[in-house]
């Protein structure tokens, strides 16, 4: 007579392939994430940016494939008690892109010499503008 199989255990996720520490939700639940961002209508993406990982990282924790850090787990749980979250507008690529295209319409409009040092100030000044929307 053939035996029952043992009924198997949750499947346990690891740090890495390379690392085999056991990771849990602990300090805060991807479903606590969820709620969060479904209450403020928030997109996925843009959670994703408020947390401070990729989209790929937010859907592998959505899927369960992955867990977040401990210390990553403290960081979010302290996004979701601020009672005023800032929500990142664009990612620092769209910045860096945006950027360009400013200063490049602003130079092909200028007459005369610009300096390097002008141009430094130009930049940094229109990136925190964007940066601050």
């Amino acid at each position: 007579m053939k035996q029952a199989a043992p009924p198997s255990e949750p499947e346990t996720l690891y740090s890495s392939p390379n690392h085999r520490r056991p990771r849990s939700w602990g300090a805060v639940t991807f479903e606590e994430i969820e709620a969060w961002r479904a209450e403020r209508n928030i997109p996925k993406k843009r959670m994703a940016d408020m947390l401070g990982v990729t989209n790929s990282t937010y859907h592998n924790w959505a899927r369960g494939i992955a867990v977040a850090t401990p210390n990553t787990q403290e960081r979010i749980r302290r996004i979701l008690s601020d009672p005023q979250p800032r929500t990142p507008r664009s990612n620092r690529s769209d910045v860096i892109r945006a950027t360009g295209e400013i200063v490049s319409s602003f130079l092909s409009r200028q007459s005369g010499a610009f300096s390097i040092d002008d141009l430094g100030v130009l930049v940094r000044r229109v990136s925190r503008a964007l940066e601050e929307e």
